[in-house]
């Protein structure tokens, strides 16, 4: 059926109310996690999850979190969880031997681990090995990662990524120690970060936030 131009102008202007409508709820939603504040920040989280608004409007929390007006460390998180899936999917979603990494590929895994360590230490939880109050991670979160990022392993990959060597003299992580006689300190390291993997992500599953993420970015 042909339409008349009259009609023509009513669907758009339909289109055009409906557009402008959720531009204003994608805007509310994004003014209650706007700010420095933590706490409020968190308390906007609840607000928008459990009241189902991004459903309810067809928007993803992901897209009311590119808004500019968005608390900075909620966009870090945002990013940080997206790496953390990427990561996994890439080198622990499937069966790879670590001692058949060519060097080329174990430089890139520890590029990628320490881009997720340092921002988590940086932004998300900058008070160190110490629990931050105002981070946006849970505590079991933070701890776990602290404990991960700080081990032999982590420092491993950190020491890999800035371009070292791992010797076996060489002391590494916290508590401090040297690699055993024999051991492939980077499979090591590989399997341990797996370890956490499998252990965060099923945190992050159980958390009001982090849970809404994984989905909408998987």
């Amino acid at each position: 059926m042909k339409l008349t131009t009259k009609q023509l102008k009513q669907i758009i202007n339909e289109e055009l109310r409906s557009l402008l409508g959720e531009s204003e709820e994608l805007q509310k939603m994004a003014e209650l996690i706007s700010g420095v504040d933590t706490q409020s920040v968190k308390s906007g989280l609840r607000q928008i999850i459990l009241t189902g608004m991004p459903d309810l409007l067809g928007i993803k929390l992901v897209d009311v979190i590119d808004d500019p007006s968005v608390n900075y460390q909620l966009k870090v998180l945002k990013g940080w969880t997206e790496r953390i899936l990427l990561f996994y999917k890439k080198y622990h979603s499937k069966t790879i031997d670590p001692t058949k990494l060519e060097k080329d590929d174990i430089q890139d895994y520890a590029d990628d681990i320490k881009v997720i360590v340092e921002t988590f230490w940086y932004t998300l939880s900058p008070s160190g090995f110490g629990i931050n109050l105002d981070s946006l991670l849970s505590e079991d979160i933070n701890k776990i990662t602290n404990t991960w990022a700080s081990s032999f392993a982590g420092d491993v990959l950190l020491h890999i990524s800035d371009g070292g060597e791992i010797f076996g003299s060489d002391y590494y992580g916290h508590p401090a120690r040297t690699p055993k006689p024999g051991e492939n300190a980077f499979a090591t390291a590989y399997n341990s970060t797996g370890e956490w993997l499998v252990n965060i992500m099923s945190m992050m599953e159980q958390d009001e936030l982090l849970s809404q993420l994984l989905e909408e970015l998987s």
